[in-house]
């Protein structure tokens, strides 16, 4: 099991309340488990775990901006989306943002400011 317990200066929950501070989110194989308090929020020995304190979390927060990059080529996709209606266009859009999955949570690659290993 992947489990990763991130501490955040503040969590945003979306349902309009004001930010609440130092709040913690448990992610066990990729959904989110727990969130609360840091201090309620468990932590388990097996986890990878972060702090940011700067950061804000905004968990259940949907990317859906997403390009649809083609190169026009001949006998490309380009070609056939130009004939395509909008209503079209749409469920195509759509069943590319399906088949980009995004992890919930990515540790940097390079030194990122104000996020510390904490394991």
């Amino acid at each position: 099991m992947d489990t990763i317990r991130l501490a955040v200066g503040q969590l945003i929950d979306g349902n309009g309340s004001p930010a609440s501070a130092n709040q913690a989110l448990l992610i066990e194989d990729g959904t989110i488990v727990t969130v609360g308090p840091d201090a309620s929020v468990p932590r388990p020995a097996h986890a990878r775990t972060y702090a940011s304190p700067a950061a804000t979390a905004v968990p259940g927060l949907i990317d859906t901006h997403i390009h649809l990059v083609i190169p026009r080529t001949p006998g490309s996709m380009l070609d056939e989306m130009l004939a395509m209606s909008d209503d079209e266009l749409v469920v195509l859009g759509a069943a590319s943002s399906h088949a980009v999955p995004a992890p919930v949570y990515a540790p940097p690659t390079y030194p990122a400011k104000n996020v510390r290993r904490t394991d």
